[in-house]
């Protein structure tokens, strides 16, 4: 068995699918529409063939006062592979929109950060 894929409330698909294809290099399927249930979504796949599904319905919305503590998602990891593409790639997430957090060296050759 495998997880197929992790689905995610976002509040701007098309921003959220052009950050997905743009910065990890994800495929984008067609769009799904449901116009009975409103929602809209993108199932993103990396060359592994793991996946992840965006999804949009208007009457979702962000509880910032909850931002962590609520069910749901705590995270997901994401493998870019050696330390070098680690750094390369959280420098030029920063510089575009990510703050670092948490910086801790799991092994010698793995490092883990965590972004947000």
């Amino acid at each position: 068995m495998k997880i197929d894929h992790l689905a995610i409330w976002v509040k701007d698909l098309e921003k959220m699918k052009a950050f997905y294809t743009k910065y990890f290099n994800m495929k984008c399927g067609n769009k799904y529409n449901n116009e009975d249930k409103k929602i809209s979504s993108y199932f993103l796949s990396f060359d592994s063939g793991a996946r992840i599904e965006i999804m949009y319905r208007p009457d979702i919305s962000e509880h910032k006062e909850n931002r962590g503590i609520t069910n749901g998602i705590t995270h997901f990891a994401i493998s870019v592979g050696h330390k070098e593409k680690v750094n390369n790639s959280l420098n030029y997430l920063e510089m575009m929109v990510l703050k670092l957090l948490e910086n801790q060296e799991q092994q010698e050759t793995h490092i883990m950060k965590v972004l947000f």
